[in-house]
């Protein structure tokens, strides 16, 4: 799976458009592995229950197919390849 972040914010191949969770996977997909407690503040700071937002997001991306995204308790990860993730690489 291929993380398209540069145009289109998109997963090459999948007609997958929430937006969110799009946005979730491309900044773990820069940011590298983090925290549960952060991408909750990050991305559900005003919700009342972010945790349950979060576990959702995961979900959809999980149900997208193997290699998108992993977690565990504590993190999430990007597992799909990305431009970005191209492009930093090439920076360095």
């Amino acid at each position: 799976m291929r993380l398209r972040t540069l145009g289109e914010l998109s997963l090459e191949g999948i007609a997958f458009k929430r937006v969110k969770p799009l946005l979730l996977l491309a900044y773990l997909a820069v940011e590298g592995p983090k925290e549960r407690w952060l991408l909750k503040e990050l991305f559900w700071r005003d919700v009342k229950n972010a945790q349950s937002s979060l576990s959702t997001a995961l979900g959809h991306l999980r149900n997208v197919g193997e290699g998108v995204v992993g977690s565990d308790e504590a993190r999430a990860w990007c597992e799909a390849e990305s431009d970005a993730g191209e492009l930093l690489e090439a920076l360095d």
